[in-house]
């Protein structure tokens, strides 16, 4: 979709936007168009006067069901009746800061701003399990490995994996980056490569299948360094059609969307978007 067509669609001009492919964007016209109107309305209610004011984040489950973090509280978007529901709200934790469904889309990985982490059952709309740290640092990201395992990367540049199902949750650490990691992604075909960016201008790919070292058995160490990006990198995906095709966006003074083949290290190509590139999909 085109720069141009997406403001069309938020400003409510949908017949009028440029190249407006009729049923294809519909369900992109109404996710937008309900999502603004409801939560206007809860901004409204506290004297604010626009949305940017309100800290938000967004992760599209199964079944086109949105979930939305909006200051201290989970909605649930659904856009077969155009409803919302609001998950029970966490008091006193601050802002949340990310959220993430699992692959079945069973649960839902929330993190906020006082470091801990919370995971709901959408089934009952209850936190079943999480993390309680003051000492760690706030969560930016989160990307679930599988059904239990889940990935956090942090304000200081700490990624770890995390095992619900254990008493001892901590799996191994990613030791890379210096300060916070903006993305995170396990690669969509074999789920075997995980691919971070920083706002240290750094990329990291690492292969969960690489032996680690006797001394430091929970430590990996990683595949490829990529330093080509002149600003935070804050948006990463792979391809869903080859398990080596890797894009990552960078910040403000970067503007670019680079492909990279995560076999040899090499970059593929390099696109200028104009712009800071905050998320890929």
């Amino acid at each position: 979709m085109s720069r141009a067509r997406a403001r069309a669609l938020v400003a409510g001009q949908r017949q009028e936007s440029e190249g407006y492919r009729g049923e294809e964007d519909d369900w992109l016209w109404s996710l937008l168009g309900m999502w603004l109107q409801q939560h206007r309305s809860l901004a409204e209610d506290k004297g604010e006067t626009s949305l940017s004011q309100r800290r938000w984040t967004l992760a599209k489950g199964s079944n086109n069901v949105l979930a939305i973090g909006l200051e201290d509280a989970v909605y649930l978007w659904d856009a077969a009746n155009e409803s919302t529901k609001l998950l029970q709200p966490v008091e006193d934790k601050g802002p949340i800061t990310c959220i993430r469904w699992s692959q079945d889309c069973a649960v839902l990985a929330v993190s906020f701003g006082n470091s801990d982490l919370s995971l709901i059952d959408l089934a009952t709309g209850h936190v079943v399990d999480g993390m309680e740290d003051e000492n760690q640092a706030p969560v930016l990201s989160l990307a679930w490995r599988s059904n239990s395992i889940l990935t956090v990367g942090r304000f200081d540049g700490t990624v770890v994996d995390y095992d619900f199902r254990k008493d001892d949750m901590f799996i191994c650490f990613y030791n890379g980056h210096r300060r916070g990691v903006c993305s995170l992604k396990w690669s969509v075909l074999s789920g075997r490569y995980l691919a971070i960016g920083g706002q240290d201008k750094l990329v990291h790919i690492w292969d969960a299948c690489m032996p680690v070292s006797r001394d430091h058995p929970r430590q990996r160490q990683w595949l490829h360094r990529i330093s080509s990006h002149t600003s935070i990198v804050k948006a990463v995906d792979w391809c869903p059609t080859r398990s080596n095709l890797l894009a990552f966006g960078g910040g403000c003074n970067d503007h670019c969307v680079k492909f990279w083949n995560t076999v040899n290290g090499a970059c593929l190509n390099s696109i200028d978007a104009g712009s800071e590139v905050c998320a890929l999909l």
